[in-house]
């Protein structure tokens, strides 16, 4: 897929061409999701806690996961999405790929400070996750190169 996905941290996801989406807004619930991106080509469903459930609908096309979380039985709602789109932008810079270094100077660069960061190493995976709890996004890299993006908002 060559139509660039952008990440709007605390907002959702938008492609720079406006289609087949223009903007993805955490807290839309999922029928409105599945009115635009059509059916999911993977639907997964599981209970988290005491009262949370979530669905996730993979979107292979887009390489995107797209979790939406139902409280106490009401309407699902996008809640946090993942990215392994090689064609992902965020602060108008690509950014698969980026290594470790060049990533932390990019979020350094737009508003973020030292103290906004953790890393974590995942000796099984072999990854090590970048969070930013500033904007509830991890980054995750292999080999000194990013591979994935998990982002969310509060869930309200």
């Amino acid at each position: 897929m060559n139509t660039e996905l952008i990440i709007l941290p605390k907002v959702g996801l938008k492609t720079s061409t406006g289609t087949p989406f223009d903007k993805l807004v955490f807290g839309t619930p999922i029928d409105d999701v599945v009115a635009i991106l059509g059916q999911a080509d993977d639907k997964e469903s599981y209970h988290q806690e005491d009262e949370l459930f979530t669905t996730m609908l993979v979107y292979e096309l887009y390489e995107i996961a797209l979790f939406f979380e139902e409280i106490d039985k009401s309407t699902p709602k996008l809640g946090d999405i993942e990215i392994e789109n090689e064609n992902t932008i965020l602060y108008d810079t690509k950014i698969f790929g980026m290594n470790k270094e060049d990533f932390i100077r990019l979020m350094m660069a737009n508003g973020h400070s030292d103290s906004d960061y953790s890393i974590d190493y995942d000796g099984e995976l072999g990854e090590e996750c970048i969070s930013f709890e500033d904007v509830s996004m991890d980054f995750y890299f292999f080999d000194n190169k990013l591979v994935s993006v998990n982002y969310t908002v509060p869930f309200i």
